[in-house]
């Protein structure tokens, strides 16, 4: 087994410092300021582990594979969050795709590694924790990786969207486009509208300070609101849904007869300055009909 064979950096956050390979040490630099944990990592595993094949000669066609691998390995929480946020800080694309599907060209290897207690004190009997995750991945992906924790840190997430997942067989839905819709109601006063919380309270003909009041008070205990049009029918096929995530952002939905009419978008977090102003045009937009409301978002078929 050889010595760390790659170039160093030190990396000093706060009361913690380690030398790290450096391609890698801008990375963990970033995820320490995140206040993550990481456990060992390598900018090139094939390198790094090649005298292996002199007492391991069974390794050696695993070894030649990691040649232009980087890894990290994490505490499993910590390594879920990177994930998370990479995927959230960037398009569903070709990138999304090796990270997230085994199939996918230069599919990322991301395992939970399970380990036993007494392979490190064997004199206690055996138990399987779960103590890491380790993600590889080609090196060639650092400069991706690094633009969207930095946007990720800087609160700035891409819309979800179906993901780009060509390259294991599967098509990429497109969103929907409509045609201009004509103007057919003065005020949002005027329609026969009906909004129901998932508490299960209703309001009839809300005008627009009460919906924007209704928007508003969506939380994580009332998280939905379903305004539905009352002069269409059948009136459970005519309606329009905001839903609150966890994260503060917003699933909006919308039926228009059957189930090849319901659409669905997704609206980010919004600036607080910015209230549901947002939310509020879209909602008054569709129960008014006025020209131009789903041009706000992209929306994209529904499906279950």
């Amino acid at each position: 087994m050889s010595d760390n064979i790659h170039p160093l950096r030190t990396v000093h956050v706060g009361t913690r410092r380690a030398e790290v390979d450096e391609l890698l040490a801008p990375l963990i630099e970033l995820l320490w300021r995140e206040g993550l944990h990481t456990l060992t990592s390598c900018q090139d595993a094939g390198e790094s582990n090649a005298s292996w094949v002199d007492v391991l000669p069974h390794m050696a066609a695993f070894i030649e594979s990691r040649r232009g691998w980087a890894f990290i390995d994490f505490p499993v929480d910590d390594g879920l969050w990177f994930l998370t946020a990479l995927a959230n800080a960037g398009p569903r694309d070709a990138f999304y795709a090796r990270m997230t599907h085994w199939a996918a060209p230069d599919a990322w290897d991301v395992k939970i590694r399970p380990s036993d207690v007494a392979m490190f004190d064997w004199p206690q009997p055996s138990k399987f924790e779960n103590r890491l995750l380790q993600v590889c991945f080609p090196v060639t992906d650092l400069p991706e990786m690094l633009r969207r924790l930095r946007q990720h840190q800087a609160g700035e997430f891409v819309a979800p969207a179906p993901a780009d997942l060509t390259t294991v067989g599967r098509s990429r839905p497109a969103p929907v486009s409509f045609a201009p819709t004509p103007a057919v109601r003065a005020s949002a006063a005027a329609l026969a509208l009906r909004a129901t919380l998932s508490s299960g309270k209703t309001w009839d003909d809300p005008d627009p300070a009460t919906l924007a009041e209704l928007l508003a008070g969506l939380d994580l205990n009332d998280r939905h609101l379903v305004v539905g049009r009352l002069d269409l029918a059948p009136r459970d096929q005519y309606y329009l849904q905001v839903y609150l995530n966890d994260d503060r952002s917003f699933q909006v939905e919308f039926r228009e007869g059957g189930e090849d009419r319901h659409y669905c978008a997704y609206l980010p977090p919004q600036p607080e300055a910015a209230g549901v102003d947002a939310l509020l045009d879209i909602v008054t937009g569709w129960a008014t009909d006025r020209p131009a409301w789903r041009d706000t978002l992209q929306w994209f078929p529904w499906r279950r």
